[in-house]
């Protein structure tokens, strides 16, 4: 990160580790049997704790969407990338039941394919045009050498 802070992979990497840490502490939260005063408060500073946990990915997170969404094509490794930073900030806004982030996050993780992909769609139909008028040259000037060839043989044979 020193190196280069826009790395999308360190700050994705950095954005796990907050989120795992995340994990470890709210798993700590969890009822073992009864349900006392002491015990409720300190499953309520475990649960305030894990959302700190949360929020520390935040930034980087977002700062991988920063860097890759913007781009039009990315390489299968960055869109892996890109998906899970968008997986783990749906989980995030999930656990906050925020729902407006929720269907943004979601819907950039479907639709990652679709906006990164290799070519815009107009310039696979400029680039098909012209395979066709290429391969559609070719063909009539191999016709039109199938049919001198044929006339050579015809004109050939009737001399022999």
């Amino acid at each position: 990160m020193k190196l280069n802070p826009d790395y999308p992979q360190a700050n994705l990497v950095l954005g796990q580790i907050a989120y795992k840490r995340r994990s470890r502490v709210s798993g700590s939260g969890k009822p073992k049997g009864n349900t006392n005063a002491a015990e409720l408060k300190q499953r309520q500073d475990y649960r305030a704790q894990s959302t700190k946990k949360f929020e520390e990915a935040f930034p980087y997170l977002e700062k991988v969407d920063k860097i890759l969404g913007s781009q039009p094509k990315l390489k299968k490794a960055d869109k892996v990338a890109l998906r899970d930073s968008y997986d783990m900030l749906v989980t995030i806004y999930e656990s906050k039941k925020d729902q407006a982030k929720i269907a943004f996050w979601t819907d950039k993780y479907n639709n990652v394919d679709k906006v990164h992909n290799a070519l815009p769609v107009k310039i696979h139909a400029v680039f098909f045009q012209n395979c066709m008028d290429f391969y559609f040259a070719q063909r009539k000037m191999q016709i039109r050498i199938d049919h001198e060839l044929l006339l050579v043989n015809a004109y050939a044979g009737q001399y022999r």
